[in-house]
């Protein structure tokens, strides 16, 4: 399944849809809603499946990872 995200749109996933799904950003400047999968939302991102949308302005996907604190280990001339 794929979403259709516009601009300034913010999207987070969690739990098994971070884990177990592929996820990122295509480098390309047109999309077409529907082409390699169902989209999900089209309603809602007033949306049909076929419309090219434009893909000009840059992109950005951050990531936040939670990593439990360890006890460091220092090793001659580490850091």
């Amino acid at each position: 399944q794929s979403l259709v995200l516009r601009p300034l749109s913010l999207v987070v996933f969690t739990l098994d849809a971070y884990t177990k799904h592929l996820h990122g950003i295509d480098e390309v400047t047109e999309s077409v809603v529907g082409a390699r999968c169902p989209c999900v939302n089209v309603d809602a991102a007033a949306a049909k499946d076929g419309q090219t949308i434009q893909r000009g302005r840059a992109r950005v996907s951050l990531t936040f990872r939670f990593v439990p604190q360890r006890n460091v280990v220092s090793y001659p001339g580490s850091l």
